[in-house]
Order: structure tokens, then sequence, then C-alpha cells
């Protein structure tokens, strides 16, 4: 098997740094925003994001999460984040 299929084969990322996204986190949805796309390197090649969540405390928290615990922010006009 090669690196490549190791890796797994989508090329194109779903979700951009800088994008609003929410996750779900103990039967609660929360607002992010990917601060990085660590690209393919989790289970079976599943791509692997970097959110960082405001909760209102001194930082931002950092959450690493897989590509499909992720859904775009529709609260949220495009452009206007």
């Amino acid at each position: 098997m090669n690196r490549k299929s190791k890796l797994g084969t989508r090329s194109k990322p779903l979700f951009r740094v800088g994008q609003r996204v929410t996750f779900i986190l103990v039967d609660a949805m929360f607002h992010g925003v990917v601060s990085e796309d660590r690209g393919p390197l989790a289970e079976q090649g599943k791509r692997l994001y970097e959110v960082e969540a405001d909760f209102g405390l001194d930082e931002p928290r950092i959450f690493e999460l897989v590509e499909e615990d992720l859904s775009p922010d529709t609260a949220v006009p495009a452009g206007k984040a």
C-alpha cells in the first residue's frame, strides 16, 4: 500500500482556515473557527482540523476534530464573521 492510499484520497478539504463551524461535544452544540487544516492525519485518513472556540474565558479553547464532526456555521452569513 502506498503512502497516499494510507492517508486517504480526498484532496480538497471541506473547510478552510478562518471559516466558522459548529460541532457537538457532550450533547451541546458549540461554535468555533477553523485555525488549522492538519490534513488527513486521523484514523483511516480522515482530515483533521484544529478549531478554536471562545467560551468567554481568558483564552479560546482549541480542539482537534475530524472533518465529519464539523458543520458550516450558518448562524453567521458568509463574509460577516
